[in-house]
């Protein structure tokens, strides 16, 4: 999806420690029975929702905070990035290689790097929000396939381009042997010279409402995963991210790239997506989405630095670029319409504590924490919650009752039944 680099929101969630009581994700209204494995989560507003805007923005401080839900798509296990220049023009020289660094080296790097090793905790090796099995896929690093130029039909390279006739140039390219077919691991990013104007149905123009986009198509059989990057000069020299061109060229690739990754069919399969609405009308979207312009800079291979936006961690509840370990997004055995409690953080834990409550009616909560002896350490919550999912964060080593570091269970207890979940604790 897309980029906005105004406003940080690398603090967004620091001064909250305690209880988040979070808006349900607002799913199709058919049952589950009668839900397929993958879902798109809302077929009215999803495609205007992978898309980067220009001079996007989130907000500061939410009430809700965000959780990427899983609908029972693919995602890309271990993408391979081909790079195609959409014809002649005046491109920036670190696309073409004239200048460095160049994007070229900035695909190969990022790909492989450890930037995409925390992505993991968005593997699809359990059940969808409908309780049906996931596609069993885990996501790792990723490499290069090369960079093509290619030679659009005269019919599909005026100066307005839509993304029809993308997605027509393409399937010609491929079908023509020009460009390498797709497996199920390949992503087209396509990058576009000064000269042309990209338009999205119904209302999107680049460089005027937004910075990028991606989606797919299906051609022969075979799934079709590509990003649209227009160049960034002109009205998209503002707006669009960094300082310079460059940086807002790679933080909107590096968006777009991920979401491929996390959510490569949108329009048709969606894989991980939030619902939540942040402000009436506005939902948080895809993995990108949700930190527009929370900007970091990032060293890669022999130090070079490269400007990109952080991504939302659902076990770190926040905008992240790396994770030092993966925690399941979704609890083993969860079904709809039953309670939810899943320790959603890495474990072994260091520093704070997240779980996650999730309750399909309003209902009295009690959760405690006990050592392997059986031994209440500290009461954590006895409240009345509303339907939902609820996030508590802790800190073991908090206060006169600091835990000693070892293994713990975190019991709750809600409707008559426990739920328990073990994690270790290393101070």
């Amino acid at each position: 999806m897309t980029v906005r680099h105004k406003l940080s929101l690398s603090w967004q969630f620091a001064l909250i420690w305690a209880l988040f009581t979070c808006v349900g994700s607002t799913p199709p209204t058919s049952s589950a029975s009668s839900q397929s494995a993958a879902q798109t989560p809302s077929a009215a507003v999803a495609r205007r929702l992978h898309v980067v805007p220009k001079f996007g923005l989130r907000p500061q401080i939410v009430q809700f905070p965000p959780h990427l839900r899983y609908y029972g798509g693919p995602v890309i296990s271990n993408v391979g990035i081909e790079m195609v220049l959409y014809g002649t023009g005046t491109y920036l020289a670190n696309v073409t290689g004239g200048a460095s660094p160049t994007l070229m080296s900035f695909y190969q790097l990022i790909a492989s790097s450890a930037h995409m090793d925390w992505l993991c905790e968005y593997d699809t090796s359990i059940l969808d929000l409908y309780g049906q099995p996931g596609t069993d896929q885990t996501i790792g690093r990723g490499s290069w396939i090369g960079s093509t130029q290619i030679v659009p039909d005269p019919s599909r390279n005026g100066s307005t381009i839509n993304d029809a006739q993308i997605q027509a140039e393409l399937a010609a390219q491929i079908d023509a042997g020009h460009l390498p077919a797709p497996s199920v691991n390949t992503l087209y990013m396509i990058h576009f010279p000064v000269e042309k104007t990209i338009l999205l149905p119904p209302s999107d123009t680049s460089c005027v409402t937004i910075c990028g986009y991606h989606d797919s198509f299906l051609h022969n059989g075979a799934q079709i995963r590509y990003g649209v990057l227009p160049d960034m000069s002109g009205a998209c020299a503002t707006g669009c991210g960094g300082n310079t061109l460059f940086e807002s060229l790679t933080s909107t690739a590096w968006h777009e790239l991920i979401e491929s990754v996390t959510d490569p069919d949108v329009n048709t399969s969606t894989a991980w997506y939030d619902t939540t609405e942040y402000s009436a009308g506005n939902q948080w979207g895809e993995i990108g989405d949700i930190c527009l312009g929370d900007s970091v800079t990032i060293l890669l291979g022999s130090g070079v630095a490269y400007f990109v936006q952080r991504l939302w961690s659902n076990a770190q509840v926040a905008c992240a670029i790396s994770g030092s370990s993966c925690a399941p997004t979704a609890v083993e055995g969860e079904t709809p319409g039953s309670v939810a409690f899943a320790l959603a953080c890495a474990n072994p834990v260091v520093g704070a504590a997240r779980f996650r409550i999730g309750l399909p009616a309003p209902a009295h909560v009690d959760l405690s924490i006990f050592d392997v002896a059986g031994r209440r350490e500290v009461d954590l919550l006895s409240a009345d919650l509303t339907a939902g999912d609820h996030t508590l964060s802790w800190s073991p080593q908090a206060g006169g009752g600091a835990l000693a570091g070892g293994v713990y269970f975190a019991r709750l207890r809600t409707g008559g039944r426990a739920y328990a979940r073990v994690f270790v604790f290393r101070r």
